[in-house]
C-alpha cells in the first residue's frame, strides 16, 4: 500500500511539475496573461550646456581712418586722443593729447605730430606699431621740418649752420625712420595738398623748371631740373645722371608697372592715349611713346593691346582698378544718361548697366552701392545685396574689413565703425 500510496503521489506529482513549467514558461511570456515586470530605464545623461557667443560690441568712433599696414588710427566718442588699433579693434598704443597722426601707417611707421611750432608747422615724429619713436633718433640734435609723406616716404627739411656755412638741407626717411635719402642741399621740395587720387603732391608752381609726376600706389619727387628721388626703385637721380633720357619717357618707362592693377591699365583717349592718373596731374604724355598700340578709351594688358574696349560709349570711367578680377564703372549712353555695372577682366558686365546708383571701387568681393531710392549697402559682383542698412561704407581692406558710417541725417552726430565681409560688426 505504501507503495501504492506512494505511486499515487509520484504520478500526480509529475502533473503538477508539468503545470508549474506551464505557468512559469506563461509567466516569462507576455502573452500568457500575466504582466511582466518593465525594464528599469536607464538615466537620462545631463544636458550639455554651451554657453552662448559672447556678442561683439559695436564700437563707435567719432573719426576714424582706414585701415594701413594693419594699423588704423581712431578717435573714440569718449576721448579727443587718438588710438592705433589692430584688425580685431585692439587698442595698440594712444598718442598724448597734443599728438595727432600726419599720415597712415606704411612699412611699418607713421608720422605723427608732436606738437606745433609758432608758425602753425607740426613737429614730426614717425612711430612704430607699438608707439615707440622710429625718427628722429633721440641723439639727433637737428630741428626737422614736416614738408611731405607719400606711401611711406617723408620729406623733412633741417637747417645746418656753421662757422663755415649755413644751409637748408632736405632728406627723405623711410617707415622705419631709417634714412632713403641723407638730408642735401641738393634736394628740394615744396608741400601742397591736392584732393585727386587723395595723395599729397608737389607744387611745381612753386618750383620752377621742375617735374612733377603722381600716381595710385607710386610716386615720384623731382626737384630742379633733372634731379629727383624715385621712390619705387629707391634712387636718387642727380642732373647728368647717365642714361637718364628724356626724363618723361623715363619715368613713365620705369613706373608702369606701378600702374597695373590686375594686370590690367586704364588710359584714355585724349589727342593720343594717356594715362589719366598721371597725364591729369602731370601734364600730358602719349602712352604709346612706350609701345601702347591705338588711342582706344578701354583697358591696356601688359602686351599693350586693348582688351576692354569702351570706345562706344561717350563717356567712360572707372571706379578704383581692378581687384579680384573686377572693377566698377560708369558709363554714359548717347542721350548723356548714366549707368554703372561692374565688369570682368574680358569686359563682360556682370549685370545689367543701371542708372540712378553709385558704386565704390570693388574691393575683396564687394563694392559700396548707393541709390537714389535711398537703398545703400554692399554687392557683390553680379550685383546681388549682401550686406545692407549702412548709410556709407568704404572699400574693404587687406585684413577683410571696412570703415561703415551710420548718418540719421536727423542731426545726430555720424557713427563710424568696422565689419566683416559678412556684415558682422567686426569688433
Amino acid at each position: 500500500m505504501n507503495g501504492k500510496d506512494c505511486g499515487h503521489p509520484v504520478v500526480g506529482g509529475s502533473r503538477l511539475l508539468v503545470i508549474g513549467a506551464v505557468l512559469l514558461g506563461c509567466l516569462a511570456l507576455t502573452g500568457c496573461g500575466a504582466k511582466s515586470a518593465a525594464a528599469p530605464t536607464p538615466a537620462a545623461p545631463e544636458p550639455t550646456v554651451v554657453a552662448p557667443p559672447t556678442p561683439k560690441t559695436e564700437t563707435y568712433y567719432a573719426v576714424a581712418h582706414d585701415f594701413s599696414d594693419g594699423v588704423a588710427w581712431v578717435q573714440t566718442e569718449e576721448k579727443d586722443g587718438w588710438d592705433a588699433i589692430d584688425s580685431s579693434g585692439t587698442v595698440l598704443f594712444s598718442l598724448s593729447g597734443d599728438e595727432s597722426p600726419l599720415t597712415d601707417f606704411v612699412d611699418g611707421g607713421a608720422v605723427v605730430s608732436a606738437g606745433m611750432r609758432k608758425d602753425g608747422s607740426p613737429i614730426p615724429r614717425i612711430v612704430g606699431k607699438t608707439g615707440s619713436t622710429l625718427f628722429p633718433d633721440p641723439t639727433d640734435e637737428n630741428d626737422y621740418i614736416y614738408v611731405l609723406s607719400v606711401n611711406g616716404d617723408t620729406f623733412v627739411t633741417r637747417t645746418i649752420s656753421t662757422i663755415d656755412k649755413t644751409e637748408n638741407q632736405t632728406g627723405i626717411v623711410g617707415g622705419d625712420g631709417k634714412w632713403i635719402v641723407e638730408p642735401t642741399p641738393q634736394l628740394q621740395v615744396s608741400r601742397f595738398d591736392d584732393a585727386v587720387e587723395g595723395i599729397q603732391s608737389l607744387d611745381v608752381n612753386e618750383l620752377p623748371d621742375s617735374e612733377f609726376y603722381k600716381g595710385p600706389g607710386w610716386s615720384k619727387k623731382t626737384i630742379y631740373g633733372d634731379n629727383y628721388y624715385d621712390s619705387n626703385t629707391n634712387t636718387f637721380f642727380e642732373s647728368g645722371t647717365p642714361g637718364l633720357g628724356n626724363p618723361d619717357t623715363n619715368l613713365h618707362r620705369r613706373l608702369l608697372d606701378y600702374l597695373y592693377h590686375d594686370d590690367l591699365i586704364y588710359l584714355v583717349n585724349s589727342n593720343g592715349l594717356e594715362n589719366p592718373a598721371v597725364s591729369g596731374n602731370a601734364g600730358y604724355f602719349d602712352m604709346r611713346k612706350l609701345g601702347f598700340k591705338g588711342t582706344k578709351t578701354g583697358f591696356y594688358d601688359r602686351s599693350k593691346k586693348l582688351v576692354i574696349d569702351f570706345s562706344k560709349y561717350p563717356s567712360a570711367q572707372k571706379v578704383g582698378d581692378f581687384s579680384d578680377g573686377y572693377c566698377s564703372v560708369i558709363l554714359d549712353n548717347p542721350q548723356g544718361d548714366t549707368f554703372e555695372t561692374i565688369i570682368d577682366k574680358t569686359g563682360r558686365q556682370m549685370f545689367e548697366p543701371r542708372s540712378g546708383i553709385s558704386l565704390g571701387a570693388f574691393s575683396r568681393g564687394l563694392a559700396f552701392l548707393s541709390d537714389a531710392k535711398g537703398g545703400t549697402g554692399y554687392i557683390d559682383a553680379a550685383g546681388k545685396s549682401v550686406i545692407t542698412g549702412i548709410t556709407t561704407g568704404f572699400p574693404f581692406g587687406e585684413n577683410g574689413v571696412a570703415m561703415v558710417q551710420d548718418n540719421p541725417g536727423d542731426g545726430t552726430p555720424v557713427s563710424t565703425y568696422f565689419i566683416d565681409r559678412a556684415g558682422d560688426i567686426a569688433f
